[in-house]
């Protein structure tokens, strides 16, 4: 509380026990529907975090970027939400997400012959590691 860091965990972590209940119970899985309702809390908590920055930081304009400024619900919903803000958003084309850089890091890594089997868990925190 009062932090104006972003962790999405406890949310996947929601919506995947969501998904072994109805998984157990033989319920239909509303993919669409458990997405849209994903994508709405993500655009809510960013709302309430860039709210509390103006805030603390008493700013007028505020620029982001990144993979989730090219998603059209968020930025839409953010422009929708946000009063007396000046939201700068760059175009699409210039917000993408690390995709590229993951697929870098890897090609590195295999060069380096450090390749991992097909059957290792994500994890959503892991340092890159090549200092070399």
């Amino acid at each position: 509380e009062g932090t104006l860091d972003f962790s999405f965990s406890g949310l996947k972590t929601a919506v995947i026990y969501k998904i072994k209940e109805m998984r157990d119970k033989k319920l239909r899985i509303p993919v669409e529907d458990i997405a849209a309702g994903f994508q709405l809390q993500v655009a809510n908590i960013i709302l309430d975090r860039i709210k509390k920055a103006v805030s603390l930081r008493k700013v007028k304009r505020v620029i982001i970027g990144g993979g989730v400024a090219s998603n059209k619900f968020i930025k839409d919903f953010l422009f929708r939400n946000l009063e007396d803000v000046d939201l700068l958003i760059p175009p699409p084309e210039l917000c993408t997400d690390n995709a590229a850089m993951v697929a870098a890091l890897a090609y590195e890594k295999i060069k380096r012959g450090e390749i991992s089997s097909l059957s290792v868990e994500a994890q959503a925190n892991l340092g890159i590691g090549i200092n070399k």
